[in-house]
């Protein structure tokens, strides 16, 4: 298979199963949340494993042709939906993936560039949205973890093919029915759906 342009707009929007010895994962609430048609734009949902070097991204992108990726990941801690400025060629975290793997400053790509930054305006799309009062900021780099993983993979295949996909990464805080510690800071399933409802707006304008 070969990726192939459609006439209708093509969003394949990703999420992650739980992990951490965890039961939900907020990037999957809020996938399930949303529509299968945003505006005429056909919505592809995927759900991804949290393993490492487990997904070929080169599949699902010439099975599914999209004009955007976005990639929705959970990040505990964080007050605001973050929209990630870059990925970075690096696997480095202290807890282990769904099948035990632990990775330490190991490359994802040993013949890579060190880094790819997405290819969509999220400083206007930030400011714009701040002005509507959406909680939302920008986040400098994706993590060193799965999250990472998928953003940089994806990115990678589209810069190596010259397909001409928009590739964007969406960090969500837990969320409010979780199992959270008192002070971890969190949104609820409406807000962060409206919220990632809002970005695809503004990108597809």
């Amino acid at each position: 298979m070969v990726y192939k342009k459609s006439e209708q707009l093509k969003l394949l929007i990703t999420a992650f199963e739980p992990f951490n010895q965890q039961t939900e994962n907020a990037s999957l609430d809020v996938l399930n949340q949303l529509p299968n048609e945003l505006k005429g734009i056909q919505v592809i949902k995927l759900v991804l494993p949290v393993v490492y070097n487990n997904y070929r991204y080169s599949l699902f992108i010439d099975r599914y042709s999209p004009d955007i990726i976005i990639h929705l990941g959970e990040a505990g801690g964080r007050h605001n939906i973050n929209l990630e400025r870059r990925a970075i060629n690096l696997m480095n975290a202290s807890i282990p993936d769904n099948e035990g793997n632990i990775k330490f400053n190991q490359k994802i790509f040993e013949n890579g560039p060190d880094e790819y930054l997405t290819n969509i305006d999220i400083d206007t799309l930030v400011l714009n949205l701040i002005a509507q009062k959406y909680p939302i900021e920008v986040s400098e780099s994706a993590g060193q973890y799965i999250c990472n993983q998928a953003f940089y993979c994806s990115m990678h295949e589209l810069k190596t093919r010259n397909l001409p996909v928009k590739v964007g990464f969406i960090h969500i805080p837990r969320l409010n029915h979780q199992i959270n510690q008192p002070t971890t800071p969190t949104l609820s399933l409406e807000i962060a759906t409206h919220s990632v409802e809002a970005i695809i707006n503004e990108i597809t304008k």
